[in-house]
């Protein structure tokens, strides 16, 4: 069956999907900040999600 099929009639979210993949739960936070001299500096941190 497609897997786009699947998801629309059964909407799920990444980490739901993921632990049916049987992969491991992850969050992802994403911080951008501008500084008063004008360069943006984007911080990404990804945190692993223990059951």
């Amino acid at each position: 069956m497609n897997n786009q099929f699947m998801m629309s009639l059964n909407p799920l979210t990444n980490q739901e999907l993921d632990k049916i993949m049987g992969g491991k739960v992850t969050k992802t936070t994403k911080t951008t900040v501008i500084s008063p001299d004008g360069t943006i500096t984007t911080k990404e941190e990804t945190v692993v999600i223990e059951d």
